[in-house]
Protein backbone atom coordinates (compact mmCIF):
# COMPACT_ATOMS: atom_id res chain seq x y z
CA UNK A 1 0.00 0.00 0.00
CA UNK A 2 1.15 3.49 -0.80
CA UNK A 3 -0.32 6.51 0.97
CA UNK A 4 -0.95 9.72 -0.92
CA UNK A 5 -2.24 12.86 0.78
CA UNK A 6 -5.11 13.32 -1.65
CA UNK A 7 -6.85 16.13 0.30
CA UNK A 8 -3.91 18.48 -0.30
CA UNK A 9 -3.19 17.48 -3.91
CA UNK A 10 -4.56 19.14 -7.03
CA UNK A 11 -6.45 16.97 -9.50
CA UNK A 12 -3.36 16.78 -11.73
CA UNK A 13 -1.20 15.77 -8.77
CA UNK A 14 -3.73 13.10 -7.78
CA UNK A 15 -3.68 11.79 -11.33
CA UNK A 16 0.12 11.55 -11.32
CA UNK A 17 0.21 10.05 -7.84
CA UNK A 18 -2.26 7.29 -8.71
CA UNK A 19 -0.34 6.44 -11.89
CA UNK A 20 2.94 6.26 -9.95
CA UNK A 21 1.40 4.02 -7.31
CA UNK A 22 0.04 1.70 -10.02
CA UNK A 23 3.44 1.62 -11.75
CA UNK A 24 5.10 0.76 -8.43
CA UNK A 25 3.21 -2.52 -8.29
CA UNK A 26 1.52 -1.73 -4.97
CA UNK A 27 -1.79 -3.45 -4.26
CA UNK A 28 -3.53 -0.43 -2.71
CA UNK A 29 -3.49 3.34 -2.92
CA UNK A 30 -4.51 4.85 0.43
CA UNK A 31 -6.17 8.26 0.29
CA UNK A 32 -4.55 9.91 3.31
CA UNK A 33 -2.91 9.54 6.69
CA UNK A 34 -5.44 11.98 8.13
CA UNK A 35 -2.65 13.99 9.71
CA UNK A 36 -2.27 16.84 7.21
CA UNK A 37 -5.92 16.98 6.21
CA UNK A 38 -9.02 14.80 6.37
CA UNK A 39 -10.19 12.82 3.36
CA UNK A 40 -13.68 13.61 2.12
CA UNK A 41 -15.96 11.55 -0.08
CA UNK A 42 -15.06 13.62 -3.15
CA UNK A 43 -11.40 12.64 -2.66
CA UNK A 44 -12.40 8.97 -2.47
CA UNK A 45 -14.54 9.30 -5.61
CA UNK A 46 -11.70 11.00 -7.49
CA UNK A 47 -9.11 8.37 -6.53
CA UNK A 48 -11.49 5.50 -7.38
CA UNK A 49 -12.19 7.01 -10.80
CA UNK A 50 -8.50 7.64 -11.48
CA UNK A 51 -7.63 4.08 -10.44
CA UNK A 52 -10.19 2.67 -12.91
CA UNK A 53 -10.03 -0.74 -11.25
CA UNK A 54 -6.28 -1.09 -11.85
CA UNK A 55 -5.49 -0.87 -8.14
CA UNK A 56 -7.54 -1.16 -4.98
CA UNK A 57 -8.41 1.95 -2.98
CA UNK A 58 -8.22 2.24 0.80
CA UNK A 59 -10.26 5.21 2.01
CA UNK A 60 -8.66 6.57 5.14
CA UNK A 61 -8.02 9.77 6.98
CA UNK A 62 -11.16 10.98 8.66
CA UNK A 63 -13.88 8.33 8.51
CA UNK A 64 -15.61 8.51 11.88
CA UNK A 65 -19.16 7.28 11.30
CA UNK A 66 -21.06 4.44 9.66
CA UNK A 67 -22.79 6.60 7.06
CA UNK A 68 -19.50 7.93 5.69
CA UNK A 69 -18.09 4.39 5.62
CA UNK A 70 -21.13 3.16 3.67
CA UNK A 71 -20.81 6.08 1.26
CA UNK A 72 -17.09 5.46 0.69
CA UNK A 73 -17.77 1.78 -0.03
CA UNK A 74 -20.66 2.69 -2.36
CA UNK A 75 -18.37 5.07 -4.23
CA UNK A 76 -15.96 2.20 -4.81
CA UNK A 77 -13.44 2.07 -1.98
CA UNK A 78 -12.27 -1.49 -1.36
CA UNK A 79 -11.16 -0.96 2.22
CA UNK A 80 -11.63 1.58 5.01
CA UNK A 81 -8.99 2.75 7.45
CA UNK A 82 -10.25 4.31 10.66
CA UNK A 83 -9.34 4.83 14.28
CA UNK A 84 -13.06 4.86 15.12
CA UNK A 85 -13.84 1.21 14.35
CA UNK A 86 -15.59 0.47 17.66
CA UNK A 87 -17.89 3.49 17.33
CA UNK A 88 -18.62 2.67 13.68
CA UNK A 89 -19.46 -0.96 14.49
CA UNK A 90 -21.86 0.22 17.21
CA UNK A 91 -23.51 2.57 14.71
CA UNK A 92 -23.85 -0.30 12.22
CA UNK A 93 -25.57 -2.39 14.91
CA UNK A 94 -28.10 0.40 15.50
CA UNK A 95 -28.65 0.87 11.77
CA UNK A 96 -29.23 -2.86 11.35
CA UNK A 97 -31.60 -3.06 14.35
CA UNK A 98 -33.65 -0.16 13.04
CA UNK A 99 -33.54 -1.66 9.55
CA UNK A 100 -31.97 1.49 8.19
CA UNK A 101 -29.60 -0.76 6.24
Amino acid sequence: KVIIESPILSYTEKMKAVELVIESGAHFVKTSTGILSKTNLHDVYTIVKLARGRIKVKASGGFRNAVDVLMALAIGANRIGTSSAVQIIEEFKVLKETRAI
